[in-house]
C-alpha cells in the first residue's frame, strides 16, 4: 500500500481526571489488556501501511514501554518501521498543543525521504476498526485533494457540542466545519483522520504561517473552496475517549458480543503487547457473570459486569460490580467495590466498601491503599 501513516500523540487529553496523571492519552489502558494506541496502530498495520511516524509528547515513558519492541505489530523490520518523531512541547504541558503541522515541520526530512505517495494522519483518542484501503480508494476515485473521515452520530450517541462536525453537500464536498459549537448544524462528527498526497501535505506545512499550526484549521478549513475537500463516512463502531463517561462507556461496550466482534476482529485483529501471564485461576466459590477478564488473575469472590486487567486478585468473599479494575490490583476479603474505576496496583483492604455514583464516576488513583 503506497501510504505512510502519521500518529499524533500531542493532543489534548480531555477530562480524564486521575487516569491522565503521568500518562499520554495513547497509553491509557482499555478493554482488560489493551492501550488506546493499539487501535490506531493496528488499523494502519492491518491496512498494509508499513511506514508509520509517531509524533511523541512529553508523557511517553509507559507508552514507549508498551510499543518500543515494535515486533507485535511487525514493525521491527528494515522495510517495515515505526519511527519515533519529536513533537512540540511547552514545558511539561501536554494541553498546549501547537499543532501537528508544526511537529511535522521539524520532522520534514522524514516526510521528504519517505517513498510513499500518500499520507494518512490520525490522532490517538478515537477508537475504531477502520480499513484505510477503503479510504484510499474513495480518495482516488473521487479525485480528492484532502479526504476527511467522519461518523454520523445519533443525538443519543454523544453530546454533539463537544465535537467538531462537518457540513457536506450531496457530492460529499465539505462546505463548512464547526468547531465544538453549541449550535452545531450537523451530526457528522470528525474522527481526526485525514488522507492526502504527501506532496500536498509538505506544501501545506511550508505555507502555514499561523501561530497554532493545526491541520484541521490550516489544512482543511482554510482550503475549503480552494481544494477538493471531501468527507468519507465511516459506518462502524466509533468511540472518542475525551472524558471519564466516554472512557467508562467504551469499556462496557466491550461486554456486548456484537461490539467486541466488530471492533477487535472484523477488519483485522487489534494487536497489543504480548505478555506471558498464566491463564486466570477461578477458585472454589468464585462467581463471574458478564465480565471481561484478562490473564494472570486470581478470582475467589463474585464479579459482575466488570472489566478486569492482568494480575488482579479478587479474594474470597469480595464482591465487584459495574467496575473497571486495572492491573495488579488486590481486592481483599469481604470488600465491596461498585461503580468504581480502580487504577493499577490499588489495594482495597479487608471489609472495605466503595460504592460510586454511575452519574459521576469515581476513580481511585494508582497505588492507593483504601
Amino acid at each position: 500500500m503506497d501510504v505512510m501513516g502519521i500518529i499524533d500523540l500531542n493532543e489534548e487529553i480531555g477530562d480524564l481526571k486521575e487516569l491522565s496523571e503521568g500518562r499520554a492519552m495513547a497509553a491509557i489502558p482499555v478493554g482488560s489488556k489493551y492501550r488506546v494506541i493499539d487501535f490506531v496502530l493496528s488499523n494502519m498495520v492491518n491496512s498494509g501501511i508499513k511506514n508509520i511516524g509517531l509524533l511523541k509528547n512529553t508523557l511517553c515513558r509507559s507508552l514507549m514501554d508498551h510499543i518500543y519492541s515494535k515486533k507485535e505489530w511487525g514493525l521491527d523490520k528494515k522495510d517495515e518501521r515505526l519511527h519515533f518523531l519529536n513533537g512540540i512541547y511547552e514545558g511539561n504541558s501536554r494541553k498546549k498543543d501547537k499543532g501537528v503541522l508544526e511537529a511535522l515541520q521539524i520532522n520534514l526530512d522524514y516526510l521528504i525521504k519517505s517513498k510513499e505517495k500518500y499520507v494518512v494522519i490520525s490522532g490517538s483518542k478515537v477508537i475504531c476498526n477502520i480499513n484505510y484501503s477503503e479510504l484510499k480508494d474513495f480518495h482516488i476515485k473521487n479525485n480528492a485533494d484532502i479526504t476527511v473521515v467522519y461518523k454520523e452520530m445519533g443525538n443519543e450517541d454523544c453530546k454533539l457540542n463537544k465535537f467538531n462536525v462537518l457540513i457536506l453537500d450531496e457530492g460529499k464536498n465539505i462546505n463548512k466545519v464547526q468547531i465544538k459549537s453549541k449550535h452545531n448544524q450537523s451530526n457528522k462528527v470528525l474522527m481526526g483522520m485525514y488522507f492526502l498526497e504527501k506532496t500536498l501535505l509538505i506544501d501545506i506545512i511550508n505555507k502555514c504561517n499561523s501561530k497554532h499550526k493545526d491541520f484541521l484549521v490550516n489544512g482543511v478549513i482554510n482550503n475549503i473552496g480552494k481544494l477538493k475537500v471531501l468527507g468519507f463516512e465511516f459506518n462502524g463502531y466509533m468511540k472518542k475517549i475525551s472524558c471519564i463517561d466516554s472512557y467508562y462507556n467504551f469499556n462496557f461496550d466491550l461486554l456486548k458480543e456484537d461490539t467486541i466482534k466488530e471492533l477487535l476482529y472484523d477488519n483485522g485483529s487489534i494487536i497489543t503487547k504480548s505478555k506471558s501471564d498464566a491463564p486466570t485461576k477461578y477458585k472454589e466459590g468464585a462467581e463471574v457473570s458478564n465480565s471481561l477478564i484478562a490473564n494472570g488473575c486470581i478470582i475467589e469472590g463474585k464479579v459482575e459486569n466488570c472489566i478486569i486487567f492482568r494480575g488482579v486478585n479478587v479474594k474470597k468473599g469480595a464482591y465487584i460490580k459495574n467496575s473497571i479494575i486495572m492491573q495488579n490490583t488486590i481486592i481483599n476479603e469481604e470488600a465491596v467495590v461498585e461503580n468504581i474505576i480502580l487504577d493499577k496496583e490499588v489495594k482495597i483492604q479487608k471489609g472495605t466498601t466503595l460504592i460510586g455514583n454511575l452519574e459521576a464516576k469515581s476513580i481511585v488513583p494508582k497505588k492507593t491503599v483504601v
